[in-house]
């Protein structure tokens, strides 16, 4: 999808480079033609970015040991191959190697920075290591690579309410703003939803 998306965008830029050239109008009108067809361009080109952005996990190992034994294979060969890093934090994780997975998971955003899942993923063990504002770093740049991910804003909601070093009430607010802010995105999850009444039933508790 992405590369079509490519192939359309240098087709528009080369179509639009004709009709410039060709034109017999005024230059005036020529620089205007240009600088509209200049902000087509830039348009596709956020499209390509976004499409990017939201690209799915890859498929992984169910047998955790398989898997991570399978990732390893393949780093020692390919050390920034993003799917082996993947399935190596991800296995890591499971068998509770939070350093070891936060390791994996940074190499893997860095050779994949669009990868909102894997910021997540991050994000989970930042936070079960104690380190807050790193988790809350890394949720919220996933929710710019892809708001539309209902767990994500669950996630951060919690977060909040888990923050040690915040007031618990202020914590709660910022819980309730995250959790109406992905349902501005997400009108009908009900994850969020019943989220939001258990946030706003302990408010009301004070």
């Amino acid at each position: 999808m992405v590369r079509s998306l490519i192939v359309k965008l240098r087709r528009a830029g080369t179509t639009i480079w004709r009709l410039i050239t060709n034109s017999r109008h005024p230059s005036w009108l020529k620089w205007g033609m240009g600088l509209i067809g200049l902000g087509l361009l830039v348009w596709l080109g956020l499209g390509v970015a976004n499409t990017v952005g939201l690209r799915q996990p890859p498929q992984l190992n169910s047998d955790v040991s398989a898997g991570l034994e399978e990732a390893n294979k393949i780093l020692e060969t390919h050390p920034r191959n993003f799917n082996a890093l993947y399935q190596r934090a991800v296995s890591l994780y499971t068998l509770n190697q939070l350093e070891m997975s936060g390791a994996a998971y940074q190499l893997a955003v860095e050779v994949e920075p669009r990868a909102w899942f894997a910021w997540n993923n991050l994000a989970n063990v930042l936070r079960d290591r104690g380190d807050f504002i790193g988790a809350e770093a890394a949720y919220t740049r996933s929710l710019k690579l892809n708001p539309r991910q209902e767990t994500v804003y669950r996630n951060l909601g919690d977060l909040y309410l888990l923050r040690p070093d915040m007031d618990r009430a202020y914590g709660r607010q910022l819980a309730i703003d995250i959790t109406r802010q992905g349902l501005g995105r997400i009108k009908d999850s009900e994850l969020l939803q019943s989220f939001l009444d258990y946030l706003m039933s302990q408010n009301d508790q004070g």
